[in-house]
């Protein structure tokens, strides 16, 4: 997916994603790269449950428990700046 996210493949990506999602539902990282792509096309609404998804996958059990973090972290900072765009500052 990220391949071909950074060849503006987005459909295609967004395809490979949703895969790594089905496959390892803990993986935060294709959340956070699925909201990207879907903020970015206007899709606010399916952006904002993909980053809320994201931030609600527990953090035990897992591979790599800093990246996952890394990525946690940067869906609950889109999913602000999401908010912020949309003027809801609360």
């Amino acid at each position: 997916g990220l391949l071909l996210q950074e060849n503006s493949r987005l459909t295609e990506a967004l395809h490979y994603y949703k895969l790594a999602i089905g496959s390892r539902p803990t993986l935060a990282s294709a959340y956070l790269n699925t909201g990207i792509i879907l903020m970015n096309q206007g899709k606010t609404e399916e952006a904002r449950r993909t980053f809320m998804k994201c931030s609600e996958i527990p953090d035990e059990n897992l591979k790599d428990p800093h990246a996952h973090k890394s990525s946690v972290t940067s869906c609950l900072y889109n999913l602000g700046k999401l908010y912020h765009e949309q003027g809801h500052y609360e």
